[in-house]
């Protein structure tokens, strides 16, 4: 029973670092849909940038920009993600229990 449940919370995290777009669902409009894609379209421009040619100010304003567009990305998508790290830790904890 404790392994079926943590085979099933597991598939239900994201397992990536990478911002996704939100998955398709009722609370996600195009309208977000369509930001989500322009913000991840500008993530991408600013990764694949040369910083290195870059002053200290415009780092620190990509930075900035870096910051707002992962808040307005996690808005977006609304869900809560669980770091397998964390499931792990729960996992151990609960097995201690019991």
């Amino acid at each position: 029973m404790l392994s079926a449940f943590f085979s099933m919370s597991i598939s239900s995290t994201a397992l990536g670092a990478t911002p996704e777009l939100p998955r398709s669902s009722p609370a996600v409009t195009a309208e977000q849909f369509l930001e989500a894609k322009s913000i991840l379209a500008r993530v991408n421009e600013i990764k694949s940038m040369d910083k290195s040619s870059l002053s200290l100010n415009e780092k620190k304003q990509l930075r900035k920009e870096m910051r707002t567009a992962k808040k307005q990305l996690k808005q977006i998508s609304g869900g809560v993600y669980i770091p397998i790290g964390a499931l792990i830790l729960i996992g151990i904890v609960i097995l201690l229990l019991l």
